[in-house]
């Protein structure tokens, strides 16, 4: 019994000590429950490093497939899209997707991905961080200061949606620098035709220019097919070891809100030339939550920076582009309230919209 009494009065090292005084005769059960007890601490402490909880990482290999905006394409393969079904059909897709991207909230519009989960593409030229690593990376910053080279992204497959996963693509975009923006109120001779873009007293363009007057803006540049820069020998430079050509010119001109104080309306006109950028970008995602966190020039740009898709037999972006979007005679599309900032750019409320007035710089990128 005075055993059971020991063991049933140890409960705690406290109990323990109280019930061996209790019976004035420790012995050897006693010692040892008191020995115990005096080790309970360090146990106890060993007890919790085993049951400790830590991270454990794996990694492993996935093919992330994603569009490459860069690969070789012969224009000959489709024709006149005009005249064919499907490529009627695909200009009136590309269309539908280009308004959806402008009806985008706010929020979407300068979110990391596009309303698809496309991946989008910042603009090098643009990024805060000027600091470079020793492979030239740098660290794109947060949304609200990256300036974005497309409204919509790269496709890429899907990505495990329980896992973190990153990858690198190679990929381009438009780069435009618009020095020229100023107000273009001469309505007797605009701007548009003193470059001689179009035929006299019409809307269509020359010979050797490819333009379109669209509801409320036109859009003209020199045409591939007569322009000196089409001769075989730099078509030779450009795609073999990418010498440096002449940057694409681009004349714009479009209607802004209101009139002057004759009544004659204001328009804006710009010159800008046109490059391509040629980046390689590191995308990370948390499950579907993806974002492009490093950018660099790409290594191994394919063709020359002046080279773009317009050089590829694609003049007719230039057209399908300015009637892309619908709108008013004389007042501003959702096109030219997009590049001026606007929430909503498809609110056709007179705001005082003039485009002239804006930095050029920030003109281009609305542009681009």
């Amino acid at each position: 019994m005075k055993i059971l009494d020991q063991l049933l009065g140890s409960t705690s090292i406290f109990a323990t000590v109280v019930t061996q005084l209790k019976y004035r005769n420790i012995g050897l059960l006693g010692a040892l429950l008191l020995l115990l007890w005096s080790l309970s601490p360090i146990g106890g402490q060993a007890s919790l490093r085993v049951l400790d909880f830590g991270t454990s990482t794996s990694t492993y290999p996935q093919t992330i497939q994603f569009l490459d905006r860069n690969s070789s394409f012969n224009p000959r393969d489709y024709g006149d899209h005009r005249l064919e079904a499907d490529g009627q059909t695909s200009i009136a897709t590309m269309d539908a997707l280009y308004v959806s991207a402008l009806l985008s909230p706010l929020t979407t519009r300068t979110s990391p991905v596009d309303t698809w989960g496309n991946v989008k593409i910042p603009m090098l030229e643009h990024l805060s961080n000027l600091t470079k690593d020793a492979e030239g990376w740098q660290q794109v910053g947060t949304e609200d200061q990256t300036v974005f080279s497309s409204l919509i992204g790269v496709p890429q497959t899907a990505v495990p949606l329980d896992h973190q996963t990153t990858f690198s693509m190679e990929t381009s975009y438009f780069a435009l620098d618009c020095p020229v923006l100023v107000k273009d109120d001469d309505p007797r001779e605009p701007r548009m035709s003193k470059i001689g873009a179009f035929q006299n007293g019409s809307v269509i363009p020359k010979s050797d220019w490819v333009g379109t007057l669209g509801y409320s803006w036109t859009l003209a540049t020199p045409s591939f097919m007569y322009n000196s820069r089409a001769n075989s020998s730099q078509l030779s430079q450009a795609y073999g070891n990418g010498t440096n050509m002449a940057p694409r010119k681009l004349y714009y001109s479009s209607a802004d809100d209101g009139v002057d104080d004759k009544g004659n309306r204001i328009n804006t006109y710009a010159e800008c030339t046109m490059n391509t950028s040629y980046v390689e970008v590191r995308v990370s995602c948390d499950g579907k939550k993806c974002a492009a966190t490093h950018m660099r020039p790409s290594t191994q740009p394919p063709v020359a920076s002046a080279w773009t898709v317009a050089d590829a037999g694609r003049e007719r972006f230039f057209t399908d582009f300015a009637t892309a979007v619908g709108g008013n005679s004389y007042e501003p599309t959702a096109v030219q309230r997009y590049i001026w900032g606007t929430v909503n750019p498809f609110n056709a409320t007179k705001s005082g919209l003039a485009l002239y007035k804006k930095d050029p710089k920030v003109f281009a990128i609305g542009f681009a």
